[in-house]
């Protein structure tokens, strides 16, 4: 194969696997990173790719990837009474911790979206939490978080997302809640592992726009290069059945 050909291979295969990511690149879960933010945007491009080989080269399942949710079971789930002293230890505590802490997270929600460029929207995420098979819903009005046992239904709020979750990435997250980078990664690698899975039932996205220009960026190139590509493969095909004199 001519050196030419193998350049043209190699940035056509580039330029593909970083368009494709992208184009599954949600701002209302990772938010708007800035330009300065390349550092996660590759940590996102590596976590998908990993996510599509552990799934469909090596067929496994995560353990938020291989359970379904009971809707009977969901509507009629109650959270078991627990009180909550000092730091929760468990999740049952942390979701009751979280309950009873409702101002303090408003806050730091309020804070993270600023944050991170995100326009404040009413959002709803009804959350399955695995291996306890705990049903949970948190509703956001655009001030204030609420979370009820089990799943309320669909209570037309701008976004609404359905997921489900491990109990240990749930801890993980509010052991580095002050620590905002660090909890995006904890999503990212718990989705690359399945721990983590989520459908986005309604969603009004807004634009991350240099990720729109990077993704587009990259299409264009991974269309070019797979069209030279396979254009100087058939050029040398060409000359190799080319009849000699």
């Amino acid at each position: 194969m001519k050196k030419a050909t193998v350049i043209l291979l190699v940035f056509a295969l580039l330029s593909t696997s970083v368009a494709v990511p992208l184009y599954s690149y949600t701002p209302a879960i990772y938010g708007r990173p800035s330009i300065m933010d390349m550092g996660f945007v590759k940590d996102y491009i590596v976590s998908w790719w990993r996510k599509v080989v552990r799934r469909y080269i090596y067929g496994e399942l995560g353990p938020a990837e291989n359970v379904s949710a009971d809707q009977q079971q969901a509507e009629q789930y109650t959270l078991p009474t627990t009180k909550t002293s000092g730091e929760p230890t468990d999740i049952y505590e942390l979701l009751n911790y979280m309950e009873q802490n409702k101002v303090e997270y408003s806050t730091q929600i309020l804070d993270y979206l600023e944050q991170n460029n995100i326009p404040n929207k009413s959002a709803q995420l009804d959350l399955l939490i695995v291996p306890e098979n705990i049903y949970v819903t948190f509703t956001w009005n655009e001030l204030t978080i609420e979370v009820y046992d089990g799943w309320i239904g669909d209570q037309n709020y701008k976004e609404y997302v359905v997921a489900t979750a491990t109990s240990e990435l749930m801890m993980n997250l509010y052991e580095n809640r002050n620590n905002i980078e660090t909890a995006k990664n904890l999503i990212l690698d718990a989705e690359a592992n399945g721990e983590i899975s989520y459908t986005l039932k309604r969603i009004n996205p807004t634009l991350a726009e240099w990720i729109v220009y990077l993704q587009l960026t990259a299409t264009i190139f991974s269309i070019v290069g797979w069209m030279l590509f396979f254009s100087e493969k058939l050029h040398l095909k060409g000359k190799s059945t080319t009849p000699l004199p």
